[in-house]
């Protein structure tokens, strides 16, 4: 009975090399996708995080010696809305002749302005409206990486920068409005999060629209681990 087990697991073994070398010979892959911030819940002066195909928008809590008595931390807003042909929003669906990318749906903007303000504990005290404090809008996958191919630049005048150290800060001139923005390079690739930070207030947002990824998949090797855990339970079955 024992020579037989061993005979098992011995050829259990030999499938499990054979896969470990397949699962070498494989080349990574990764999924494309486009963040459009399309999803319900579009609108001016948001704070509540907001997710999409695994990601996660939200404004980030920072500190300030500044608001109101026992203030520890302010949080600024982000949009997501429509229209770039005026400082104020236009309904969803209009393009512009001047905008050749921007397709006239939803995209992701914030301004200085419209705060709200915390205390130590996180609790929220009130709000306000200094247009100092500066925003900050991180988009990421929970700790999951991923890598940023180009974007739409809807309305210029902020900066996009990457846990890789990565920084771009397109044109606020309206002759950059609406293009499409390319990037490569290893400060964009295999990221974790992306930050976006207005560096001018002009009354409106500033921000962009579909952001085109790779996601990985997932990996063959984390695969092959469950594998691994299931042979070694396996053994102990077949050795009692």
């Amino acid at each position: 009975m024992v020579m037989r087990n061993t005979r098992t697991l011995t050829a259990l073994l030999q499938v499990l090399a054979l896969a470990v070398l397949a699962i070498a010979a494989e080349p990574s892959r990764a999924t494309a996708l486009t963040l459009d911030f399309n999803g319900p819940g579009s609108g001016s002066f948001q704070y509540g995080a907001y997710s999409e195909d695994g990601f996660r928008v939200y404004s980030m809590l920072l500190p300030t010696a500044t608001g109101p008595a026992g203030t520890a931390f302010y949080q600024g807003h982000y949009d997501r809305e429509c229209g770039i042909a005026t400082t104020a929003p236009s309904e969803c669906g209009n393009t512009t002749p001047f905008a050749p990318d921007y397709d006239g749906t939803q995209w992701l903007g914030t301004d200085p302005g419209s705060l709200r303000y915390f205390d130590a504990g996180s609790s929220l005290l009130s709000a306000g409206n200094d247009h100092s404090l500066i925003p900050r809008i991180r988009i990421d996958r929970s700790g999951d990486l991923f890598s940023l191919l180009d974007f739409v630049n809807v309305r210029g005048g902020y900066a996009l920068t990457s846990s890789a150290g990565g920084y771009i800060a397109p044109s606020i001139n309206p002759a950059n409005f609406g293009q499409q923005v390319l990037l490569a390079g290893n400060l964009w690739s295999n990221i974790s999060w992306l930050e976006l930070t207005p560096l001018t207030d002009i009354g409106a947002p500033v921000g962009f629209d579909d952001l085109n990824m790779n996601v990985p998949e997932p990996a063959p090797l984390a695969l092959f681990l469950l594998a691994l855990v299931g042979l070694g339970a396996m053994r102990r079955r077949l050795v009692r």
